[in-house]
């Protein structure tokens, strides 16, 4: 939607921000006139790990590891839920013991419908890790000579 002046758009924003609409959450914000890309994290290349993508919103853990068990050497199967609300957000990821398998499973889940959805799906990248808060590092202080004193 187009808003004429910035004042009615940072209202609408804010009054649609974060809102339900037919049990989703909605997520609003101003256009940025100049964005900046983030990648996606998706892989180029094959990982142990993929993304299912477009899935049924009604779909179940228990439907995804039942169309999983066709595949050999799962590890986990997970639906991806929304921290608030606990209901899924249309995705999945599927992680299985090594890539071979994976592959495997990318070329039999390609082009295949769940539900009347055409499935997406992709090999999901590694997140970066975290860098891990550390408190004082004990190790990096020199010692002291006792009989420098």
């Amino acid at each position: 939607m187009f808003y004429t002046n910035h004042d009615s758009a940072v209202e609408a924003v804010q009054n649609v921000d974060s809102t339900f609409w037919h049990g989703r959450r909605l997520s609003c914000a101003l256009k940025n006139k100049n964005p900046i890309k983030t990648p996606v994290a998706r892989s180029e290349v094959p990982t142990k790990t993929l993304y299912i993508g477009n899935i049924p919103y009604e779909t179940t853990d228990a439907e995804l590891n039942a169309m999983f068990g066709s595949f050999e050497n799962v590890v986990a199967v997970r639906v991806a839920v929304d921290r608030t609300t606990g209901w899924p957000r249309g995705f999945a990821h599927a992680d299985f013991a090594n890539i071979d398998s994976a592959v495997k499973a990318f070329n039999k889940i390609s082009g295949m419908k769940l539900g009347d959805r055409q499935v997406i799906v992709d090999y999901a990248a590694r997140r970066p890790q975290k860098a891990k808060r550390s408190g004082f590092d004990f190790d990096s202080i020199p010692e002291l000579d006792p009989s420098s004193s």
